[in-house]
């Protein structure tokens, strides 16, 4: 995560790996108007390629909008020791299930990425995508959300009515994150990728939507 501090500036670095901020050790070693390319996942599969630019002036910050055609890379190894996110205590599966509809569609990280980026701000840290099959056919029959805090969601995929079926336990409402995210995007006008963007700092880092000085989040540091 420290670079090559040795052999900068560079005018151009590309990382083939995601991350989930942006390590400020690489924007240092930009030489004024020079870019980083990145994959910027802040959750499972829930990100895009972002290509910063180091401003040329004293503010010491990097900044630029996402790519219009989705990519991601293998998430990079890293030194534990330096994820200052709580670890991660898996507990038992919740019981105790309840059942409503939903007007989400389902699979919001394979048909509506950006509704599942956006999800990541109300959704707990280390959330897991699953499946369930049809034991006859093995066709996919509906998609599963899990959290560390055994907290557990299942939406079929039949549609009924322009709804589905939604089924779900736990302290966590999995699901509600993902309802709220889409309204969220449906309110900005269901904007694409290259209309949301991220500046960073040694300090600060957040997302915004159509100019830097309109934040809708900040991302961990």
């Amino acid at each position: 995560m420290s670079g090559l501090p040795e052999h900068a500036p560079y005018d151009r670095i590309i990382v083939t790996c995601s991350v989930p901020t942006v390590p400020w050790a690489w924007a240092e070693q930009l030489a004024p108007d020079a870019h980083l390319l990145l994959d910027l996942k802040i959750g499972n599969a829930a990100g895009n390629l972002v290509d910063l630019r180091r401003l040329p002036d004293r503010s010491a910050r990097v900044e630029g909008r996402f790519t219009a055609r989705w990519a991601t890379f293998m998430t990079m190894r890293h030194d534990l020791s330096h994820d200052h996110r709580t670890p991660l205590r898996n507990r038992s599966r919740a019981t105790d299930p309840t059942e409503r509809t939903t007007t989400t569609p389902p699979q919001p990280w394979s048909n509506q990425r950006i509704v599942w980026f956006l999800a990541q701000f109300g959704l707990p840290h280390g959330v897991q995508i699953g499946m369930r099959l049809d034991p006859d056919t093995r066709r996919p029959t509906a998609v599963t959300l899990s959290a560390p805090d055994g907290s557990w969601t299942t939406i079929e995929l039949d549609e009924h009515q322009g709804a589905y079926r939604v089924t779900e336990a736990g302290p966590t409402p999995l699901w509600a994150a993902v309802e709220q995210a889409h309204h969220q995007w449906i309110t900005f006008g269901e904007p694409d990728w290259p209309r949301f963007g991220v500046t960073a700092t040694s300090g600060r880092q957040w997302i915004w939507l159509d100019e830097p000085k309109n934040p809708i989040a900040t991302l961990s540091r």
